[in-house]
């Protein structure tokens, strides 16, 4: 892959200076001779997307579904707690059902924070 990505960076180099090529100056202002320091820096930008390409896949990605796995066990721990707290105090109806509907809404935002698409769609920018 590195070999093809210094292939296009020479074609790019090339094409570039071919476009830039002076048709009234004639044939003898050109040169055939390419500067390294141009194929370098045509090289560069597709080396970092290479690099971000393999980051997304083998890093990002199985970090994110991680992190989407512990969001929801968080979640479902959050909300058993209030489960079983409402089953010890059933009299308390009303400071119970406050508080799981705060638990509830707290605990669907951790879920939503730390989804596979918004961590994903984050390191993608």
């Amino acid at each position: 892959q590195l070999a093809e990505m210094a292939r296009s960076a020479i074609r790019k180099t090339y094409m570039d200076k071919y476009r830039s090529l002076n048709i009234k100056a004639g044939a003898g202002a050109a040169s055939a001779r390419l500067d390294i320091v141009k194929v370098a820096v045509n090289l560069v930008p597709a080396f970092f997307e290479k690099l971000k390409t393999w980051s997304l896949h083998h890093i990002v990605e199985p970090l994110a579904r991680e992190l989407m796995k512990l969001s929801r066990d968080i979640t479902n721990t959050i909300m058993h707690g209030i489960d079983a707290l409402s089953g010890l105090i059933p009299f308390w109806g009303g400071l119970v059902g406050a508080l799981a509907s705060s638990a509830g809404a707290a605990a669907k935002q951790i879920e939503s924070t730390f989804s596979f698409k918004s961590i994903v769609s984050g390191f993608e920018k």
